[in-house]
């Protein structure tokens, strides 16, 4: 099965350590004038072999195939364009031997090395027939297969008349924490669903070779980490585009409004995406791990369920929240400062009303009068101009901002006070009146503290 051969191929793509292993396309030590080779040896007396690894079938490059110089104990393995390189070669004959798991090995005749010159060799591979396949849930061939959860999957096919035997002997990365089966035997035309269990700690982008072996042929699967959280999460981001907009108690809000939305100011803000509902039970629970009834202890419940609002966590739980949501996704999440959060209630340049969408609250919130003393899936009233839920009632939300009186003066992106004792909730929630609901209300609140019907949205800069 020359297994030895392909683990330790293997290796040397995710440890870089394999012994003798160079730099594909080095170039010679003192290529830019001065220096030699090791043992005195001029570099004006070596030449460099240089050349291409590619798909008979297809011309395509092949990455990682094992490029072994004879006679020599050079080794190098091919970079992403199929390239390799020897430099610093006596004048000479060379042969290569190139391997690369699931192709035919491939060995040169003589090549001719001259010093001072540049020789170019290149290797069509020929994919070896094999009875061993690895297919998606549709039996449909795969080499690379998308990772975007903590768990994904991939089948093993016989396509043989014999009974296979097959393993998978390499960990792929430290990121691929093991497999549901790690080896077994096929019957031909069988298959086998293998699970691949994941705990993301790195950015999107992350990848990992994992190798199958059998007595009926071996093969290479690549996995590529590219967390989606729209589609892991049901996790929406709306854009909201930047500009201008009067903060606090403006006219639509009446005498309704405290004297802690006072004064109005003027606020620019950049554009920015921020989460078209409040944070989810089902989200929350993804990303930290806990669940309502955790977070709550003793205390009562007031709706459980995948799509209801998160609420038990306090602001420094929301920001943990958003730290680790932007591990999983190579992305910056944040908690909405509070000029970006009423901007986006309003409507962004459309303006707004006194609620978040309309200026009758039945239509786009839950409140003490239509909650039934509960919160409710979020999404189901109507959204504002922007396409935003709940941002009027449901629960109330988190801001990253301390609380703090306002300025008269104009302000750009502000991020609020330097320092406080309470960070600021906004929206209102199912227990309040429709006075709480408005998009200027404002409340500070125990950063370490959790409440019934407090939760949160999160945000991304553009």
């Amino acid at each position: 099965m020359k297994k030895l051969l392909y683990v330790l191929t293997g290796l040397c793509l995710l440890a870089g350590a394999f012994t003798g292993c160079e730099d594909p396309l080095k170039e010679p030590d003192g290529a830019n004038g001065g220096g030699g080779t090791p043992g005195g040896t001029s570099t004006e007396q070596t030449g460099t072999l240089k050349g291409t690894v590619t798909d008979k079938e297809t011309g395509l490059p092949l990455e990682l195939a094992l490029v072994e110089l004879v006679p020599s104990e050079k080794k190098t393995v091919t970079d992403q364009n199929g390239e390799f390189a020897f430099a610093e070669l006596l004048p000479g004959n060379y042969a290569l031997k190139v391997s690369k798991l699931g192709y035919k090995t491939v060995e040169s005749g003589a090549i001719a090395v001259q010093a001072v010159e540049t020789v170019r060799q290149e290797i069509a591979m020929e994919k070896e027939q094999t009875d061993l396949r690895i297919v998606n849930e549709e039996n449909e061939d795969i080499e690379e297969l998308e990772v975007w959860g903590k768990n994904v999957s991939f089948k093993i096919l016989n396509a043989g008349t014999n009974i296979l035997e097959w393993e998978i002997p390499v960990t792929a990365a430290e990121w691929v924490k093991g497999f549901s089966k790690e080896s077994g035997k096929l019957s031909p035309g069988a298959s086998v669903e293998i699970e691949i269990q994941c705990e993301i700690t790195n950015a999107s982008g992350a990848e990992a070779v994992v190798y199958i072996m059998s007595n009926g042929g071996n093969k290479q699967l690549k996995l590529i980490y590219s967390f989606d959280e729209e589609r892991v999460l049901g996790l929406k981001m709306v854009a909201v585009a930047g500009g201008a907009f009067q903060m606090g108690a403006t006219s639509e809000q009446g005498s309704d409004a405290y004297s802690s939305e006072n004064p109005v100011h003027s606020v620019t803000l950049d554009g920015f995406y921020i989460g078209a509902t409040e944070v989810t039970q089902a989200q929350w629970e993804f990303v930290m791990g806990t669940t309502i009834a955790q977070q709550a202890g003793s205390s009562e419940l007031y709706g459980v369920g995948d799509d209801y609002p998160m609420y038990y966590v306090s602001w420094e739980e929301a920001v943990q929240f958003c730290e680790k949501l932007s591990q999983l996704t190579g992305k910056t999440y944040r908690l909405p400062t509070e000029a970006e959060w009423e901007y986006a209630a309003r409507g962004g340049r459309s303006g707004g009303a006194k609620y978040a969408g309309s200026e009758y609250i039945y239509s786009v919130a839950w409140y003490e009068n239509n909650s039934g003393s509960k919160t409710h899936p979020v999404g189901q009233k109507y959204s504002n101009g922007l396409g935003l839920y709940d941002m009027s009632g449901n629960v109330w939300e988190w801001c990253s901002d301390w609380y703090g009186d306002y300025s008269y003066s104009p302000s750009v992106n502000p991020q609020g006070p330097a320092s406080g004792s309470s960070r600021v909730e906004r929206g209102g929630s199912w227990y309040n009146g429709a006075v709480s609901c408005r998009v200027s209300r404002r409340y500070g609140f125990n950063p370490g503290n959790r409440a019934f019907n407090l939760g949160f949205r999160v945000a991304c800069s553009l």
